[in-house]
């Protein structure tokens, strides 16, 4: 299943994460070992977010995926979203 995995914490958090000079790797091993398909980063509402869209595959995998988000101390949330060819074979 394909899960859109939003990421929030608060700037100043998230501008100290960006500091630590291991950071970009840190997020490029999370972005290789979960094999996301695509990955939005932005600030909203004064927080920092990060979206990966991520094939879950079984769904009992979730906990293993989102454990290094939580890790970082900010909020995790998660919906599962289709494609359109997804949307079509349901149809």
């Amino acid at each position: 299943m394909r899960f859109l995995i939003r990421f929030s914490i608060p700037t100043t958090q998230g501008n100290e994460m960006v500091r630590d000079p291991n950071f970009l790797k840190n997020i490029e091993d999370y972005i290789k070992s979960t094999n996301a398909e695509s990955v939005l980063f932005y600030c909203l509402r004064r927080r920092q977010n990060s979206n990966f869209v991520i094939d879950v595959t079984p769904a009992d995998q979730m906990p293993k995926v989102c454990e290094p988000l939580f890790m970082l101390g900010g909020k995790v949330h998660w919906n599962m979203v289709m494609t359109i060819n997804d949307l079509k074979k349901g149809l």
